[in-house]
Order: C-alpha cells, then structure tokens, then sequence
C-alpha cells in the first residue's frame, strides 16, 4: 500500500503542476485532463487507507467523499455557469459524505459548533454575493459554504478525536480553496487564483485522503 499510496501522490502533485501550465497556456483540455489527474492520485491513497481501516464508516464516508470530489473538480474545468453549477453540486455532495464521516469519529459534541459555524458561514456568503451574482447563484453558493465550512469543523473534530492532524489541516485548506475559485469566477482573477487556489486544494485533499487510515 505504501508504494501505492506514494505513486499516487506524486501523480496528484505532477497533475497540479500539469494543470497550471496547462491554464497558463490557455489549453482548456489539457488543463482538465490534468486535474483529472490529480484528482486520480489522492482517491487512490483515500481508498486504499479506507480499505486499510477495514473500510469501517467513517474512513468508507471520508473517501466515497473524496471520488464525487474528484469528478466534481473535474466539471469545475468547464468554462461559464455550467460548470461552476455543477462543480459546486458535486462538491456539495461531497462534503456532506465527509462532513458525515468526520462527525462519526469527532462525536456528537461536534455537531453544535458544525452546524451554527456552517450556517454563519452561509448567511456571509450568500450576502457578499447577492450584489455580484446572478440569479439563485448567491443562494446555492450560501447552502454550498455551509455545508462545506461544516465539513471542516467536523474534520477538526475528528482530527483532535484521533489525534492526527493533516486532517483537520486538509479539510482547512481544501475550504480555503474555495477562496480561489470564487475570486476566479466572480472578480476575474484567473491565473492568480489558480496559482494558490490549485496547489491548495490538492495539497488539502491529499492530507484528508493520507489521514483516513487513522478514522
């Protein structure tokens, strides 16, 4: 498993460096082949430390999470609304099949400061778009930072809970990634974003996938 796993990661940190060449180039399809990649390498490592933990439910939880993430980002590689829709539908569903791992193994104290932490997060969010979005983007975009802000307290939780850290930094960053692609898609940032956004989120993910064998 260990060779396994580190191929693995080394195919997600060549993907990330692929697919921001890739964007810098203005190569749209080898800039989804690329994160398509990389999203390859640390599902991977995600199950097979699932299958390590002898796929008990929250490490099962955790990387069935990390596959729908790994399509979703690969549809956040479309350009326009369509993908930022179905990328942000995909990763919502995402991090509720993580969210509900994490709080497995974090228990139930957890699930107070999750849930009001998610729905602050939510109101903030849909509120600092509502004059810079379309339609009921600012709504889905609110219900997504809430879900997804929830995820990360519950994986802070289970990280304290198992005593393994790049859990709860994983889950950190992957979040703080969604920074990124929200200065990409409403303020124009592009290239910058994706300089930090990118590197983030599969650094975050490689770190929550790595941590499952310890749910």
């Amino acid at each position: 498993m260990i060779p396994l796993a580190a191929g693995a990661a080394a195919m997600t940190a060549a993907g990330t460096g692929a697919a921001l060449l890739a964007a810098r180039a203005g190569r749209p399809l080898a800039y989804g082949i690329a994160k398509a990649l990389a999203s390859a390498g640390f599902v991977v490592v995600g199950v097979s430390a699932a299958v390590g933990a002898h796929l008990e439910v929250p490490a099962a939880l955790v990387a069935a999470g990390l596959a729908v993430a790994a399509v979703s980002d690969v549809a956040l590689a479309v350009p326009g609304r369509t993908g930022l829709v179905a990328g942000m539908a995909g990763f919502a569903l995402a991090h509720t099949l993580a969210a509900s791992g994490f709080a497995a193994r974090a228990g139930q104290a957890w699930l107070l400061p999750a849930a009001v932490l998610g729905a602050a997060g939510g109101i903030a969010v849909r509120r600092w778009l509502s004059g810079r979005a379309q339609g009921a983007l600012p709504v889905a975009a609110g219900a997504y930072a809430c879900v997804a802000i929830a995820m990360a307290v519950a994986a802070a939780g289970a990280a304290r809970a198992a005593g393994v850290w790049q859990i709860g930094l994983g889950a950190a960053l992957v979040v703080g990634s969604d920074l990124a692609v929200a200065a990409e898609r409403f303020f124009g940032r592009g290239l910058a974003a994706k300089a930090i956004g990118l590197p983030a989120y599969y650094a975050g993910q490689i770190l929550v996938a790595f941590g499952i064998a310890s749910l």
